[in-house]
């Protein structure tokens, strides 16, 4: 259904406040050749969680792959908001608990980044009030994200 209404999508207020007009990048310089990048995206499902993605860049000899996991029993907060957050997170029903982002060039690993989450203050419809997120890129440093949900305080 997503991608059938893309062009809908697109022409929608909500999606170009998040992500802007679409935009081809076409550079010409008299002194090099056009650059175009291209993408190739792999998406592996397992039941309504994403568990990795693959980005092959073939004119650059460079792979993103990306995995993940999930809690059980956490529900995302940001499912069904597939346009409007980064690395597909609104694709996925459950809480992330673990993403693990290794890079390669020309077959041989260049950077790897792994984020930890854990959840808290859970409420009755399995969706969390609180999460803190850690990376091996800053382990000293916790990022704590709060939500507020709306029916939660209605009279």
């Amino acid at each position: 259904t997503y991608f059938s209404a893309i062009t809908h999508i697109k022409n929608s207020k909500f999606y170009k406040k998040f992500i802007g007009e679409c935009k081809v990048a076409d550079y010409n310089s008299s002194n090099s050749k056009s650059l175009k990048l291209r993408c190739n995206k792999e998406i592996t499902y397992n039941g309504e969680n994403i568990v990795s993605i693959k980005e092959v860049y073939p004119d650059l000899q460079k792979i993103i792959l990306s995995t993940f996991q999930y809690d059980a029993d956490v529900l995302n907060p940001y499912y069904g908001l597939c346009y409007a957050y980064d690395g597909l997170l609104g694709f996925s029903q459950r809480s992330m608990t673990f993403k693990d982002v290794k890079t390669y060039f020309n077959g041989s690993l260049s950077d790897e980044e792994i984020v930890s989450y854990d959840y808290y203050d859970v409420n009755k419809y399995k969706y969390p009030r609180e999460f803190k997120y850690t990376s091996n890129k800053n382990r000293y440093i916790p990022f704590k994200t709060y939500i507020c949900y709306r029916n939660e305080y209605k009279n």
